[in-house]
């Protein structure tokens, strides 16, 4: 019986924040893949789908960007116009790394 991750959730914390108040960093969850992609399971086949609706949504590659840099003021300030998410698909899709020096 193959093993299979059921879920993955991404904590974090703002590190501007914490500067500013000179405190310990306040850890929250950003996120729960199923949740936030809306999949039932982790299987190929979802991330297939997942894949498909990405191509067709930049809201929904823009999403997988933020959480990608978990929520960092600075990367969220540069931001990733439409070509970096363009890349951010190719990169997500690419096999082996070599496969991403073409994206």
């Amino acid at each position: 019986m193959p093993y299979m991750v059921a879920n993955y959730d991404q904590y974090i914390y703002n590190l501007t924040k914490a500067n500013e108040k000179k405190t310990a960093p306040e850890w929250y969850k950003l996120y729960s893949f199923k949740e936030a992609y809306g999949l039932t399971d982790l299987g190929l086949q979802r991330f297939g789908d997942l894949l498909k609706k990405m191509s067709d949504s930049q809201d929904l590659l823009w999403q997988y960007f933020r959480f990608l840099v978990r929520d960092s003021d600075v990367k969220l300030k540069e931001g990733c116009n439409k070509k970096c998410l363009e890349q951010l698909l190719c990169y997500i899709t690419a096999v082996e790394t070599n496969d991403s020096v073409n994206c």
